[in-house]
């Protein structure tokens, strides 16, 4: 393994805000994605809710951009307004995309990207 050092780096390290999120035209079927998605990670400790906790939607709220375009994209343009402040170039939108992920991503596309895109410096 090459030995990696800050004096052998070329350029600085980016800072990138990576976000997981559950999107759809259905709300419910959005927040149903993400709560087996917290359970999958809990089991292989990937992160989990503390010990008790109950999954509920404000619970995946606060883990996940969950809900529809419109909840997503306003959870999105907190968190970029967020990215910004703590100097963050770039937000990377990951796993689960939403219950089905060819609708997740034209959505994303389409709809998201469109209606908060323009509100920051930061790259979607």
């Amino acid at each position: 393994m090459p030995n990696v050092s800050r004096r052998n780096l070329t350029r600085p390290l980016r800072r990138i805000l990576a976000l997981c999120m559950s999107l759809s035209r259905n709300r419910q079927a959005a927040f149903d994605r993400a709560r087996v998605h917290a359970i999958e990670a809990a089991s292989r400790a990937a992160f989990a809710a503390p010990p008790g906790v109950e999954l509920t939607n404000d619970v995946l709220s606060e883990m996940f951009l969950v809900g529809t375009p419109e909840e997503v994209a306003k959870q999105l343009s907190d968190c970029m307004q967020d990215a910004e402040r703590l100097g963050c170039e770039q937000i990377s939108l990951g796993v689960p995309t939403g219950p089905d992920p060819m609708e997740a991503v034209e959505l994303a596309g389409q709809v998201l990207v469109p209606m908060v895109k323009g509100g920051t410096g930061v790259s979607v």
